[in-house]
């Protein structure tokens, strides 16, 4: 007697009613997903998190789920939402599996399985130093380092002079305290910092 319209569907697609208990019914549009796309390799510095990212193909597809494992959970663990958290420098590997869906004859598909190789790396966390020089002097950048703190809680010092520094600014022709912009390339994270 009484009903409601709740979109508008043009292209031609199944509708099931999934809960009939004699004096009310539930309706719903299916639509199957035919695959799904995911990034075969990722990089992630320690300590951080990231969505696996795996995407129903077609995008709108109402069934299936995904499932999430680790092979290594020690280095990625993964949530089973599919959130990923670096928790120890390495490799490992995320085995994405997708289900649910049927076929035209309501058979249950073929599981799809992919991975995605996740490597994480000893990310920066912090660069610090100080610097102090006379009005209008030269600066000479070996007599100077910078402390880089990583996120497993190591930290090395490194000379200014060092090939993996670029000093983009020090200016000597004012008394006081300025900034100076480190930036700070150790071959697997790029950081850029202020030092006073």
């Amino acid at each position: 007697r009484y009903g409601t319209v709740t979109g508008v569907q043009t292209c031609a697609l199944p509708i099931f009613c999934y809960e009939d208990n004699g004096t009310s019914s539930l309706w719903m549009i299916y639509k199957e997903y035919t695959d799904f796309t995911v990034t075969a390799e990722k990089t992630m510095s320690l300590g951080t998190a990231s969505p696996a990212g795996a995407v129903k193909v077609p995008a709108d597809a109402t069934t299936g789920t995904f499932a999430y494992v680790s092979d290594h959970p020690e280095i990625v663990s993964v949530t089973k939402d599919g959130n990923m958290l670096a928790e120890k420098v390495g490799t490992a590997t995320i085995t994405i599996t997708l289900t649910g869906g049927k076929d035209a004859d309501g058979n249950d598909l073929a599981p799809i399985v992919k991975t995605i190789k996740v490597t994480v790396k000893n990310g920066i966390k912090s660069i610090s130093g100080k610097i102090t020089v006379q009005k209008d002097a030269q600066v000479n950048l070996g007599d100077y380092e910078i402390t880089v703190k990583y996120s497993d809680g190591s930290e090395v010092k490194v000379k200014l002079d060092d090939e993996r520094v670029v000093v983009e600014d020090i200016d000597t022709s004012t008394v006081g305290t300025t900034t100076a912009n480190i930036l700070f390339n150790d071959g697997t994270e790029l950081d850029r910092k202020s030092v006073v």
